[in-house]
């Protein structure tokens, strides 16, 4: 017969080794919260690296005047009233416009990701909130995203357009209580490419892009996305060259991306905007990120 005594001799070790489990699991949540790891933070990175981590960088640095910078920027909103939804609403809905960060100037256009469920956008912005350093101005107050709230932003469909609106309201607010000189100001410039580097483009696009992206830009055979027609104007148009030329040299090919000089890049863009429309002219393509930032991509 057990003795009912003997579980209060046990009793104690059991709930001194919970309490000690339950310390443990508290220091590795605040180590972990301090290193930037998220929980789910592998679904959360490999999410983050496979949609955004091609134009804004594994690291969250971004590319300058190309792609901005996540690393403190995400900080920045997340101190900011209504800061959180305007997270929510760029993942979803995407933005474009002229806009400063962290002192360096941007033109273009992040497009939309409503593609991916509540749960995914949920995890992606938690992983960029703590990640890489960053870390809420008041980390004991920050709860992290829930595909709840996703959902209900998610309903009001929101555009590049009213994303940028909104963060042009909010920046107001600090515009009423800070002296603001020199605003930014980005004339785009209509894009011009040369014949010669359609011809160009298109045989590196033979040679290295077709099985994947087909023939025709949109029938491959191993499912690359369409380089054309409603998906390319969905993604690029709002945007700049430099926008399209980055994320080609930091994503393709898939199995080693940037192995092209720059100038093999401006041909291979060159080709894809004959394949949409854009017509030839006698200005080349210039091949730096710096100089395509100032070219437009929208038609009339």
């Amino acid at each position: 017969m057990l003795n009912p005594y003997r579980k209060h001799k046990i009793m104690p070790w059991y709930f001194g080794a919970l309490v000690v489990l339950c310390l443990n699991f508290s220091m590795s949540m605040q180590a972990s919260f301090a290193e930037g790891i998220a929980p789910a933070a592998p679904r959360g990175q490999l999410l983050f690296n496979t949609y955004c981590g091609a134009c804004h960088q594994p690291t969250g640095i971004g590319v300058p005047s190309v792609f901005p910078p996540l690393v403190g920027n995400v900080t920045d909103w997340l101190s900011r009233e209504k800061g959180r939804d305007y997270l929510i609403r760029v993942v979803l809905g995407g933005i474009e416009g002229a806009m400063t960060v962290k002192g360096v100037n941007y033109a273009g256009a992040m497009p939309s990701w409503a593609s991916l469920d509540d749960e995914s956008i949920a995890s992606i912005l938690n992983y960029v909130s703590i990640a890489w350093g960053n870390q809420p101005s008041q980390p004991e107050k920050f709860e992290f995203f829930k595909a709840q709230e996703i959902h209900p932003i998610r309903e009001e469909k929101p555009t590049p357009q009213s994303t940028y609106a909104l963060r042009q309201r909010l920046l107001a607010v600090d515009l009423k209580v800070q002296a603001v000189t020199n605003p930014v100001v980005i004339k785009l410039r209509p894009v011009s490419f040369t014949t010669q580097q359609v011809q160009e483009g298109r045989e590196v696009y033979d040679h290295n892009c077709k099985d994947c992206h087909g023939s025709n830009l949109d029938n491959g055979e191993f499912g690359g996305a369409p380089l054309k027609g409603s998906y390319f104007k969905q993604h690029w148009e709002k945007g700049s060259v430099a926008n399209l030329s980055a994320y080609m040299k930091n994503k393709m090919p898939p199995d080693r991306p940037g192995v092209f000089s720059d100038k093999v890049y401006a041909d291979l863009v060159a080709f894809l905007l004959q394949s949409n429309g854009y017509e030839a002219g006698s200005v080349a393509l210039p091949s730096q990120l710096s100089a395509q930032q100032g070219l437009s991509l929208e038609q009339d």
